[in-house]
């Protein structure tokens, strides 16, 4: 066996393992913690322990198998297991699997508790990349050594990869007091690991992916979390800032809100077609204005059929290029840690105040939101790399606690103000540090976060899961109902009420008035339809919904 432990170049205690396998790539880098780095050609006999990464497999098989013999519940933590410390932080707590996978909770994952059977799990990945020796039930464990080429090859082709790792991104920001996600951003997609070598020394690592597919492994003397502390610099020097592998997201802009327009022409003249633009145009406004727009089909030009046509311009963006418009129009792309709390800044009010509807290009859901100064203000023309690399750098991070606000010159309380980050960034303080000073009870964190992003509503919860007997019969006629389980009910801070069917919530504002139980129905009925055709016409929901509560009449609050 070859070993890792040692290599050219570094001695065994300051040096990282570390290799990053993209397509047709693979390269193999001895790093040490203030950056010098080494390539190297990988070992093609190299075994490495397997250590709790046992666990992504697990985590794969019950989010891709659809095996019906299975028995996954959460765990509740009974206080009489020192395991528990990975699972729960205090007695009575219960976690869910993406708190597992990123806790590295083994209570949870263990084969016997979930009911795996050993021939239904061989069966699967017979025909799916797996170490071969980890066919075998019994050899899943962290005792166990993989050949590392066959270790990188499964991670490439992980069923469930992209729920992993939105899951796993809260690894970057459980380290206490430095969360790694200040020197790191959300680039390191991965599962931690710690073992022994063979005189008992403790070695650690991690192994997962970067945003855009590439397999990460990585391996150093100490324990995980020593080993992400001591090299966070030299990793932030080597990884590259990719772009994510596939961006579902979608935002949908009104540009110009608060400014009629009367003409969209050619910069020749002629009068621009409705539909999707390509090339250059003059916008012109009501008060005679006007000013050049680039766009390659993703602006359209809406001509409104009603007494008073009007000329609409509507952007459909992926979030990283909506966010790279937003901090080229409202501020830019330096000083570099102000311009990142910006980025996280205004995801967050992205997704506190945006609209939300159905995804017209497929799954999902799409943010409406104004181009304005009472919302954000949004650049018509296309984002440059610089601005774009700082969407990307931050991908999924979110300022998560208070409503969050920013102004160009004029801080407040939960209000960053640009042009006091501008002086933060330059007198050295990091991105989190802005963002800290900005919103004190705010947290970093990952706007897929299951954890402290909701706020219980136990009478709203409690309220749904009497209704949900009494309305079977009626759900039961319309075609593609297919009931979830009983959504989790969460405080809505503010925007509008909206399901989160990755985590099966709904985000509400309360049950006490006729409308907001009307909300929560509606809601819920999204999560029941999710499968469906009619699960994305909102009228059908929402005339659905009001027959559901017996037709009375709805008051708005």
């Amino acid at each position: 066996m070859a070993s890792l432990a040692c290599g050219a170049g570094f001695s065994a205690r300051d040096q990282l393992h570390l290799v990053l396998a993209a397509p047709g790539q693979l390269s193999y880098w001895q790093l040490g913690p203030s950056g010098q780095a080494q390539l190297h050609a990988i070992p093609s006999d190299a075994q490495v322990p397997l250590g709790s990464l046992w666990k992504l497999w697990v985590y794969a098989y019950l989010a891709d198998s659809q095996d019906t013999t299975l028995t996954e519940q959460p765990y509740s933590c009974q206080g009489n297991n020192p395991e528990e410390a990975y699972c729960c932080s205090s007695k009575g707590e219960s976690i869910g699997r993406d708190q597992a996978l990123a806790r590295s909770c083994g209570l949870y994952f263990n084969p016997a508790r979930l009911n795996i059977d050993a021939a239904r799990w061989r069966t699967y990945w017979q025909s799916r990349a797996l170490p071969p020796s980890l066919l075998d039930l019994k050899q899943l464990g962290p005792e166990h050594s993989v050949w590392l080429i066959e270790l990188i090859n499964s991670l490439a082709q992980l069923p469930a990869q992209s729920q992993a790792q939105r899951a796993l991104l809260a690894v970057m920001l459980g380290n206490k007091g430095t969360p790694y996600a200040e020197q790191l951003g959300s680039r390191l997609r991965v599962k931690t690991w710690s073992w022994r070598d063979t005189a008992s020394n403790p070695i650690g690592g991690f192994a997962g992916w970067l945003p855009d597919g590439t397999v990460v492994w990585a391996q150093a003397e100490g324990t995980s979390a020593q080993v992400l502390n001591k090299y966070a610099q030299g990793l932030n020097q080597v990884l590259p800032n990719p772009v994510p592998k596939t961006d579902n997201s979608c935002v949908q802009v009104n540009l110009f809100a608060a400014y009629p327009i009367s003409q969209v022409q050619t910069l020749q003249g002629k009068a621009a077609q409705a539909g999707p633009l390509k090339g250059q145009f003059k916008v012109i406004f009501a008060k005679g204005t006007a000013v050049t727009i680039t766009s390659n089909g993703e602006i359209s030009l809406v001509a409104t059929s009603s007494d008073k046509p009007e000329l609409k311009l509507s952007a459909r963006l992926n979030e990283a290029e909506y966010l790279a418009r937003v901090l080229e129009r409202e501020a830019g792309p330096e000083p570099l840690e102000a311009a990142k709390a910006l980025a996280i800044t205004a995801r967050t009010y992205l997704l506190q105040n945006a609209r939300r509807t159905p995804n017209p290009n497929g799954a999902g859901e799409c943010l409406q939101i104004d181009d304005s100064s009472q919302t954000q203000r949004v650049s018509p023309n296309p984002a440059r790399r610089s601005s774009l690399a700082i969407a990307y750098w931050t991908a999924d991070l979110i300022s998560q606690g208070a409503p969050v606000r920013y102004h160009q010159d004029q801080a407040a309380t939960n209000r960053l103000s640009w042009q006091t980050a501008v002086q933060q960034a330059r007198q050295g303080q990091n991105f989190n540090q802005i963002l800290s000073a900005a919103f004190p009870a705010n947290d970093l964190a990952s706007q897929y976060s299951t954890t402290s992003q909701c706020s219980p509503l136990p009478q709203a919860r409690s309220w749904l899961e009497a209704q949900i007997p009494k309305w079977r019969a009626s759900l039961t006629t319309q075609p593609g109902y297919a009931p979830p389980a009983l959504p989790q009910l969460c405080q809505l801070q503010t925007g509008n009420p909206y399901n989160d069917p990755v985590h099966n919530r709904i985000f509400a504002r309360g049950f006490y008035s006729l409308q907001q139980r009307l909300d929560i129905t509606h809601e819920y009925l999204h999560l029941a339809f999710a499968d469906y055709p009619s699960g994305q016409d909102e009228t059908y929901i929402e005339q659905l919904a009001r027959r559901l509560l017996m037709g009375q009449e709805i008051t708005h609050d």
